[in-house]
């Protein structure tokens, strides 16, 4: 897990053999995204705002589950 600098995420980690996006929350746990593409992931952790940027084009766009 990478630890990322951001208000609401606390860390972040992808499993490209999957395409498995998976995102720790500092408030609401950890959620897996799937069928996330590597170039999404790239631009989340180089986004100036994590939470805008997996609020803007991940959240809503890809099925997920909290684990």
């Amino acid at each position: 897990m990478k630890t990322i600098q951001s208000s609401t995420i606390k860390e972040i980690d992808y499993i490209e053999s999957e395409n498995t996006l998976i995102v720790e929350f500092k408030r609401s746990g950890t959620y897996e995204y799937l069928d996330v593409p590597k170039s999404v992931y790239m631009a989340l952790i180089t986004a100036p705002s994590k939470g805008v940027y997996l609020s803007k084009y991940i959240r809503d766009k890809f099925v997920h589950e909290k684990v």
